[in-house]
């Protein structure tokens, strides 16, 4: 039943191992709780953020891309452009044309300001 899954949402949040491995998505219908190592990729839009979660499923959260940088820093995600906040772990290739490939065939964009910071992860 509905109220079954809230309390086990509730507990499962209030267990602090639980809770470092998962996201709370607020959005338009409510919220998803989300496993951080299916996150492939955030793309900002406007005041909104796109998840690129794995099997191909996606998420528009309604808040901006700059409070997800701050929540994801710890678990290996990466800033990479103005636009986009990527799991390092889920890195394909780069090309030198400055474009980043995901698993699922995922793509973002390398800014100028964070190519450094990229490379030398992978260096």
């Amino acid at each position: 039943t509905e109220t079954d899954n809230i309390s086990s949402l509730i507990s499962n949040y209030n267990n602090p191992a639980s809770r470092q491995n998962t996201l709370v998505i607020p959005h338009l219908k409510g919220f998803e709780v989300l496993r951080i190592k299916e996150i492939i990729m955030c793309k900002a839009d406007g005041y909104c953020t796109h998840f690129h979660l794995t099997e191909k499923k996606k998420i528009i959260s309604s808040k901006n891309l700059k409070f997800y940088e701050e929540l994801l820093m710890e678990h290996d995600f990466l800033r990479v452009h103005h636009s986009f906040i990527i799991n390092l772990n889920h890195v394909s290739s780069y090309t030198k044309q400055g474009e980043i490939v995901l698993s699922e065939d995922n793509r973002a964009s390398l800014g100028d300001v964070y190519k450094d910071s990229f490379v030398s992860r992978f260096m």
